[in-house]
């Protein structure tokens, strides 16, 4: 059968939305979403509702990538990755276990050698584990 279109476009997704929307003007649901310091200036019950929305997305079936510098933000990802600059190389390393307990410790508290910053980083993965829940009155 003849091509119904001669001149594809090359840089086209060749994979087919599982789910096409029949609305046109329907607003656009994407399989993956890239926040870069969302929680900027955000604290206490709007950023565990923000937490909460993010594991939301995830939940949906997206992708969502957060870069952070947050501890309570960090812990409640799925994967946990650093990612260095130096000597004009960028280092990506995916960290899990004692690794991740000690990065988030360090986020919270500069260094990973404090105890009461150890104590916080497994507690926050604790909640992560439990589920997280917007306060009472938050979106």
């Amino acid at each position: 059968s003849p091509n119904p279109n001669p001149n594809p476009d090359p840089n086209a997704d060749p994979t087919p939305n599982p789910n096409p929307d029949p609305n046109p003007n329907a607003k656009p649901n994407p399989r993956v979403v890239f926040y870069d310091e969302i929680d900027a200036h955000v604290g206490g019950a709007a950023a565990a509702a923000l937490g909460a929305t993010l594991r939301a997305q995830a939940a949906a079936g997206r992708q969502v990538i957060v870069i952070t510098h947050s501890a309570p933000l960090a812990a409640l990802a799925d994967q946990h990755f650093v990612v260095r600059k130096a000597s004009g190389a960028i280092d990506v390393e995916r960290v899990e276990g004692p690794r991740r307990e000690g990065e988030l410790a360090r986020m919270a508290a500069g260094h990973d050698r404090d105890e009461a910053a150890l104590a916080l980083a497994r507690s926050l993965l604790a909640k992560r584990e439990q589920g997280v829940r917007a306060p009472e009155g938050q979106p």
